[in-house]
C-alpha cells in the first residue's frame, strides 16, 4: 500500500490510524500498529 500510495514512512503511520480499510486490507488493528520505524 506505501508504495501503490507513494506514502512516506510517518505518512503510512497516519494512514494506518485514519483509514480503517487500510487497517483491514493488512490485517491490523488499531490496538497494535506499528510505528514509522518499524514500517521502515
Amino acid at each position: 500500500m506505501q508504495l501503490f500510495y507513494s506514502l512516506s514512512d510517518p505518512a503510512m503511520e497516519d494512514a494506518l490510524y485514519e483509514i480503517e480499510s487500510m487497517r483491514h486490507f493488512a490485517g491490523l488493528k488499531l490496538d497494535r500498529l506499528p510505528d514509522e520505524t518499524t514500517i521502515l
